[in-house]
């Protein structure tokens, strides 16, 4: 992964949903331009509504009676269930793999538009998107949909300038 570390910071934050603590780690992306593209296969898993019903369906229908029988040990216990995961998911939701040649696709990763000023428009979008869903009104519901109009308008002048300084 091309990054420059000094633009890579980490933030430990207590997750509240287990004793575990939550890792949050951002780098800005390198730009486009120190990318030196070569087509790479890439091994993705696509998601799709049809794919995660059967998923689910196959789990519902499984035997998990091996999780109560004493005679396993909690590793084979544990494999056994992540064998039975693997399984279910390689069957119905199954690994597919793409030949990536254009460089558009690297761009789409990593690009240069995406600055501070639309990082902080996004996470105010979200707020206000959040304080919407917990209080309902029809002001709150306007502030949102003129936001976000505002930010799309920010995102359409970003990809502009970036598109203009790749052809200069």
């Amino acid at each position: 992964v091309n990054f420059d570390e000094t633009k890579c910071s980490t933030f430990v934050a207590p997750s509240n949903i287990s004793d575990h603590d939550a890792i949050s780690l951002s780098m800005d992306p390198c730009l486009t331009s120190c990318i030196t593209f070569t087509p790479h296969w890439i091994t993705y898993r696509p998601l799709t509504d049809s794919g995660l019903d059967a998923l689910l369906h196959s789990l519902r229908t499984q035997d998990w009676s091996f999780l109560g029988d004493h005679s396993y040990h909690l590793e084979q216990k544990w494999d056994l269930f992540l064998d039975c995961i693997q399984w279910h998911m390689d069957k119905a939701i199954p690994l597919k793999r793409k030949l990536v040649r254009n460089k558009g696709t690297a761009a789409r990763i990593t690009n240069n538009w995406f600055n501070e000023k639309l990082r902080s428009m996004r996470e105010t979008l979200h707020f206000l998107i959040e304080d919407h869903k917990i209080f309902p009104t029809s002001q709150s519901k306007s502030r949102v949909c003129v936001f976000r109009r505002v930010y799309r308008r920010a995102i359409r002048e970003a990809k502009i300038r970036a598109n203009s300084r790749e052809i200069k």
